[in-house]
């Protein structure tokens, strides 16, 4: 069936001789694996920078039931993402925003909501506003919101509580019983870059205290080395 969407490209790689796979956020089917042929010619219709993390495109594809990778027949970027691609700071947020994402969310499980907020993300770090140093904490909080484990929400603090109880970094646990209580205040506290770092890591473990299938994400250490 040939369907019309919106996605948002959370990875591409190389699959075999000139072909990708690339795993696209879609708003109306989750998740999906499309396959990618490489231009051979600059005449190309497909432009392997259309593929970049977080890059906003139409897709004319086609979907098969019962089928692990599907075929795009056409596409259009929606945004090129060249304030993303101008900063080296933006880059390594988008690849740990999309790493994140991946590695979190079941596939062809569309979310409307999860689509519209990643979207925000997308334009945010789209955007001329330069992004703060609370960047990847606010998305991760929100993503946990959506996942169903927001420790903020855990009022008897059970789950947040035995997730710390393997608390490896000395100041893991008062920074991050103060970050819950700054989102439960709603008032957006400033941490200094080390404790974002130590939080950065503490939720990245608490997501996988949750998601134990979930593997390392990668792009964590070029966020450190870029904002280090």
């Amino acid at each position: 069936m040939l369907t019309k969407t919106e996605g948002i490209v959370l990875r591409c790689y190389n699959y075999k001789d000139n072909k990708y796979l690339a795993h696209i956020l879609t708003r109306e089917h989750g998740i999906v694996t499309y396959a990618v042929y490489a231009p051979q010619s600059k005449r190309s219709r497909t432009r392997m920078s259309y593929f970049q993390p977080l890059t906003l495109l139409e897709l004319d594809a086609e979907h098969k039931p019962n089928r692990t990778i599907q075929a795009i027949k056409e596409l259009r970027p929606v945004s090129t993402g060249m304030n993303i691609l101008s900063s080296p700071g933006k880059i390594a947020l988008a690849m740990f925003v999309a790493e994140v994402t991946n590695a979190c969310i079941l596939p062809e499980n569309p979310d409307a909501e999860l689509y519209s907020s990643l979207r925000s993300v997308v334009e945010s770090l789209d955007s001329d506003t330069p992004p703060d140093g609370h960047f990847a904490l606010r998305f991760m909080i929100s993503l946990s919101d959506y996942l169903g484990f927001n420790p903020t929400h855990d009022a008897e603090r059970l789950v947040v509580n035995e997730f710390l109880n393997s608390a490896k970094e000395p100041d893991e646990r008062e920074l991050f019983l103060r970050l819950i209580e700054a989102q439960k205040s709603c008032k957006e506290r400033v941490f200094t870059h080390t404790e974002r770092q130590i939080l950065l890591r503490a939720m990245l473990r608490y997501f996988k205290f949750n998601l134990p299938d979930m593997p390392e994400i990668k792009s964590l250490c070029v966020l450190e080395d870029l904002f280090g």
